[in-house]
Order: structure tokens, then C-alpha cells, then sequence
């Protein structure tokens, strides 16, 4: 099977000049990220009756840059709910109140770039490695092109989302970002071709990333989840 090179130079490399940037050690051991890695091509009831057929490239072990920001959101709202009375009628209830939340998120530092772990992966800086310390092949390392500015504003969004209030008659939301620095996790990856059931033999390209440092499952894209379900169902009678 041959599959086009995923550590490739982006069109604008990012200068990482005045940014804190750290590795991930790998504590995952190799063998073990290997088969954990070719194992969740194919285990599992969710996979395709006939995922065997597909064609699953070599483990490819590559470290992915993440912009990991750290901040907070605070939310105040005030709104209306209705509660019907036992004696008929409506009443109106004023709700409300106020929610603050301390969060990190991480945040893809590679545009259009197919295997993205920022919305399963946790990172502790605890477990980090200064990037000066601890070299990364280039083979093996992803360039960054993402901004600190564009992924502050992604993390905005997100710390946004996490207080703001479903309806409101008024809302007032505070978002700070307290640090943001770039992060190097490393991957066990695994890239397959399948034309089956589950895609009515039109092919695609799918993979299953694993975590380098506690072998979590971090990054996928499968076939259709309910055509490879109703595969999985046919394939019993």
C-alpha cells in the first residue's frame, strides 16, 4: 500500500522564535504501540464485517504539534423559565446564576493535517521535555504553521462555548487566556485503504492514531459508523 508522506514541510513554516516549546517523551513502548495501533483497525463490534479486506499500511510513529492554552471563563445570566401551576396557568420563574471554569484545551498547530488528537489527548506539562533537550527526527516531526494568535482565537471560542447558557435573557461572558505554549505528542499511527460493505465499494482512506506516551486511542477516521454497524448485524445471520 503506498500512501503519501505525512511529515511534509508546510507552505508557511511558523517561526517559533520567543514561544515556549516542549516534547512529550515516548513512554509507550514501541511493540506495544505497534500492535495496539494495527488491533484498532480491525477489534470491535463497530468495525465493518469485512474490514479484513482492507489494505493497512505500516505503523508510522510521527510527533504531531499542539498549541496547549491554559485560561478561564466566567459566565453571568440571567432568564425566564415557565412552570405550570396546579390551579392552571402559567407562572414565569426567573433563573440564572453565575459559572467560572479553569481549563486547558489544546488546539491542532497544523492546518490540514488529517490526524488531529486536540480533542482526545490530555497534556501535562509535568511529563514534558523542554524541545531544546529532547531532539525530534525531522523525519518523525510534524512543522507547525498554525499562529499563537489563530489558536488563541480557537481557544476563545471553545472556553466561550463552555459557559455560555443554552437561552438568556441576558449574558455576560468573560474569557481569559493565561498562557499558551507549543507541544510535540508523539503517535503511533496507523493509515488504511477500504472499499467495502460499509462504503458500497467506493474506496476511502481511513486511520487510528494511538498515544506515544500512554497508549490511548487519540485521533481516528473510520468508515460510516451505521453502514459498518449494519454489516457487522448482516454478517451474524
Amino acid at each position: 500500500m503506498t500512501l503519501a508522506p505525512l511529515v511534509t514541510p508546510p507552505l508557511e513554516p511558523l517561526s517559533l522564535e520567543g514561544i515556549d516549546c516542549f516534547v512529550i517523551p515516548i513512554a509507550f513502548g514501541e511493540m506495544a504501540g505497534h500492535g495496539r495501533a494495527r488491533d484498532a483497525v480491525r477489534e470491535g463490534f463497530t468495525r465493518p464485517a469485512d474490514i479484513d479486506a482492507a489494505e493497512v499500511g505500516p505503523v508510522e510513529r510521527i510527533f504531531v504539534p499542539l498549541w496547549r492554552i491554559e485560561g478561564s471563563s466566567e459566565a453571568f445570566h440571567v432568564g425566564l423559565t415557565s412552570m405550570q401551576r396546579r390551579t392552571g396557568g402559567v407562572q414565569l420563574l426567573p433563573t440564572g446564576g453565575f459559572k467560572h471554569l479553569d481549563r486547558t484545551v489544546l488546539v491542532l498547530a497544523r492546518r490540514n493535517f488529517p490526524i488531529d488528537p486536540s480533542q482526545r489527548a490530555s497534556i501535562d506539562l509535568a511529563d514534558a521535555r523542554l524541545a531544546a533537550d529532547l531532539p525530534v527526527d525531522e523525519l518523525e516531526r510534524v512543522v507547525p504553521d498554525v499562529t499563537r494568535e489563530d489558536a488563541e482565537s480557537v481557544a476563545h471560542d471553545r472556553f466561550r462555548r463552555m459557559v455560555a447558557p443554552s437561552n438568556a435573557l441576558y449574558a455576560k461572558i468573560d474569557v481569559r487566556i493565561r498562557s499558551a505554549s507549543m507541544v510535540w505528542l508523539p503517535l503511533y499511527v496507523v493509515r488504511y485503504r477500504y472499499a467495502g460493505e460499509a462504503t458500497h465499494g467506493v474506496p476511502g482512506e481511513y486511520h487510528v492514531a494511538i498515544s506515544a506516551r500512554d497508549g490511548k486511542l487519540v485521533s481516528e477516521r473510520r468508515p460510516p459508523l451505521l453502514a459498518s454497524l449494519a454489516s457487522r448485524v448482516r454478517s451474524l445471520f
